[in-house]
């Protein structure tokens, strides 16, 4: 995928994750519905076929076995191309999950029948939440220990493009994370916010404010690691090319300068934004105090710095034995 490719889907992405929350609003529910999506949905579809007639309870039964099944149908068709591996054992694990949480999510009314305890109104989200998060852990597992297996067995040309893909993913994923997850927390912040408002004689201009900052403070580590992840692209990108071309060793200084200032940039914001709070704490109704220490950052800098010596030296050993020739 094209790096422009790349940013289009993200910036159209971030789009709509913003007028969802918008939709949204201030849903308390808003992880459970993320993390029941679109299984709930297909609970739901089945619960109605299946309420038709005969005939459409038998549909939503096919249909019912068939989406189960589908990771162990999947294993079987790739069954002939390759030997089983201990990670595919997490399909028939996945398929059996998919059985339990699917038909609780058709049967709703039976949630409350997996604990022993009252949970109390929020209980049939909290088991939504749980059944439904764990098939998507048991999905990214097999796929993360998949890929592991991939990048041991694979050739160097297939792993780097086994890790554009992963890096595009993860950029996915922050976006999601900066203009879904944290934005809604924003909202309901400011919701929060207003009811405290028609009981209080304070202002809630500053509170509004810091919250927006909190938020912009969030936020900004997660583009800059889009930034990175994007500049890693181009460099795997030049990789591909010509590993020992001068493209690719500048390709690493420019990622390894934006890894050192995405880190300052991360620290300074983060402290700024407290420093902030403690000067204006008599006018808030909140302080949320804290201290950002990005040590895998640290270590992405340096692994970066390593490779461009690396880089550097392996080029010129290069041109070396190339004008020995």
């Amino acid at each position: 995928m094209k790096t422009r490719t790349l940013i289009f889907l993200m910036t159209l992405e971030a789009i709509v994750c913003i007028l969802i929350t918008f939709l949204i609003k201030s849903s308390t529910d808003f992880p459970a519905m993320i993390a029941a999506f679109p299984l709930k949905q297909l609970g739901w579809l089945l619960f109605q076929l299946s309420s038709l007639n005969n005939f459409g309870n038998a549909f939503a039964l096919l249909l019912y076995t068939a989406f189960c099944l589908a990771p162990v149908f999947a294993y079987l068709l790739c069954k002939g191309k390759r030997r089983f591996a201990p990670e595919d054992s997490l399909l028939f694990f996945l398929s059996a999950g998919l059985f339990v949480t699917l038909y609780f999510l058709i049967n709703p009314s039976l949630l409350g029948t997996i604990t022993l305890i009252d949970l109390g109104d929020s209980g049939d989200t909290v088991l939504i939440f749980i059944l439904c998060s764990l098939q998507w852990f048991l999905l990214a597992g097999y796929l993360i220990l998949r890929l592991l297996r991939l990048a041991f067995t694979q050739t160097t040309e297939k792993l780097l493009i086994y890790m554009k893909l992963i890096l595009s993913c993860l950029c996915f994923v922050f976006v999601f994370a900066a203009f879904s997850v944290d934005f809604h927390q924003l909202l309901l912040s400011l919701y929060s916010l207003q009811d405290n408002a028609l009981r209080e004689t304070y202002s809630i201009v500053p509170s509004c404010i810091f919250y927006i900052l909190r938020y912009l403070t969030e936020l900004i580590p997660l583009l800059l690691y889009c930034i990175l992840i994007i500049q890693t692209i181009k460099l795997l990108t030049a990789m591909q090319n010509d590993r020992y071309a001068s493209e690719t060793e500048e390709q690493i200084k420019k990622l390894s300068l934006w890894c050192s200032g995405s880190l300052a940039a991360v620290i300074i914001s983060s402290l700024l934004f407290n420093i902030l709070q403690l000067i204006f704490a008599r006018k808030l109704f909140n302080i949320s105090a804290t201290i950002d220490f990005p040590i895998f950052s640290l270590l992405f800098v340096l692994l970066l710095a390593l490779m461009t010596r690396i880089f550097s030296e392996t080029r010129k050993i290069k041109k070396d034995n190339d004008l020995f020739i």
